[in-house]
């Protein structure tokens, strides 16, 4: 951070992070259980929104580049932000599932467009060293503002219900947005040119990369990614609201804390086996929660180590396309993301309707600790393709 506008644009983009993917994801799993009790539905049907609102938010990340310019930066900033802020509040109406799902596509695609990619040009226009600890502070914020908000989100809908609280939402995504609106914050040509220079060197997947290893790393992120809906429905797995809300926060807290180990620790042992010491830690976690889960002690201990799979989720992918396809990252990493992005989408609401189906959370718990262990072993493999 070498000036004050270089720490301002750090700060807009956390708060965009905030907004985007804590307010969006992190801490949707609080509003399951009171919406599907007023409106009558089962929980699968009610996290079915977030899945819409998760897949919706990753094709408005492909779109972010074709739709936001130079030149119409704080404009479209302003409109996808508000955009966003409002579908968020009129969920506070809604009498209806169908509603629900058409409002959360709306507020996915919005938060999409104006979200993380947006995020990772600000940084690279305005940083020129120090792009990667920028870039990890950013993110980590989607961490805490999950932590933060589910606590805050829970004792709101406890004293006010969930219709009034999605308002209160609407209205502090709208201020996370403020600052990049109004704020000393642009784009340049030399954001444009660096999006031009990567769709001219674009390879293709047989040239450069051989498909085996494009297809490792995409069954790593879709199996890891399905264990990073689970924390979702903490609030419904847990003995009481006040433990499930405590457990989807010090969840977060790790979201953060555990992304910033994992890159500290992967430039020492190396990517994949940091990866798979944590897959353990995870897949412990799991099997805590599967057999502890009545205990209040048992179950923090349980979130704390699954949390660590959203350093798994999000860091992982990024440390294993960057060793296995070298020069080719920009082409394929995007294409990954999706994979991972769609893989939590399906299994928030796959979790939701196991319940529904068993009434008990614990097949869940066990499938996705099994797709963790086979994630393991796709990292082994990784190691030995990388060999």
């Amino acid at each position: 951070m070498k000036n004050k506008k270089q720490l301002f644009v750090l700060v807009v983009c956390c708060c965009i992070v905030a907004a985007s993917i804590g307010m969006l994801t992190n801490s949707a799993g609080v509003f399951f259980t009171p919406i599907a009790e007023d409106l009558g539905v089962g929980k699968g049907a009610v996290s079915m929104s977030l899945t819409l609102a998760n897949i919706a938010y990753a094709f408005g990340g492909l779109m972010t580049v074709k739709v936001i310019h130079e030149n119409n930066f704080k404009t479209m900033v302003f409109l996808f932000g508000t955009m966003y802020a409002v579908s968020t509040a009129v969920l506070s109406i809604v009498q209806s599932v169908f509603l629900l799902y058409v409002f959360s596509i709306i507020r996915g695609a919005s938060a999409g467009i104006a979200g993380i990619v947006l995020v990772t040009i600000l940084i690279n226009n305005h940083y020129k060293e120090g792009v990667g600890f920028a870039t990890s502070i950013a993110l980590g914020f989607s961490g805490i503002a999950g932590a933060l908000l589910s606590l805050v989100f829970t004792w709101l809908i406890g004293i006010a219900g969930w219709r009034l609280t999605y308002v209160v939402e609407g209205i502090l995504a709208f201020l996370l947005y403020l600052p990049c609106m109004i704020g000393p914050v642009s784009l340049n040509n030399r954001i444009k040119e660096n999006v031009m220079q990567s769709k001219d060197t674009k390879t293709s997947m047989t040239g450069i990369v051989p498909l085996p290893i494009f297809i490792l790393v995409c069954a790593y992120t879709f199996l890891i990614a399905s264990v990073t809906a689970l924390p979702q429905h903490f609030p419904s797995l847990a003995s009481t609201a006040a433990i499930g809300s405590l457990m989807v926060s010090v969840t977060m807290v790790m979201n953060t804390a555990g992304k910033i180990v994992l890159g500290a620790i992967s430039d020492k042992i190396g990517a994949e086996k940091a990866l798979e010491w944590y897959g353990v830690l995870v897949v412990i976690g799991l099997i805590v929660l599967a057999t502890c889960k009545s205990h209040p002690i048992f179950s923090i201990v349980g979130a704390v180590l699954v949390g660590l799979v959203y350093a798994m989720a999000a860091v992982g992918p990024v440390l294993l396309s960057q060793n296995l396809f070298r020069e080719s990252y920009n082409e394929y990493f995007p294409k990954v993301s999706l994979v991972g992005t769609i893989s939590n989408a399906l299994f928030t609401t796959a979790v939701g309707f196991v319940y529904d189906i068993a009434n008990s959370y614990d097949p869940a718990l066990w499938l996705v600790a099994l797709f963790a262990i086979i994630a393991i072993g796709t990292l082994v493999y990784a190691n030995k393709i990388k060999s």
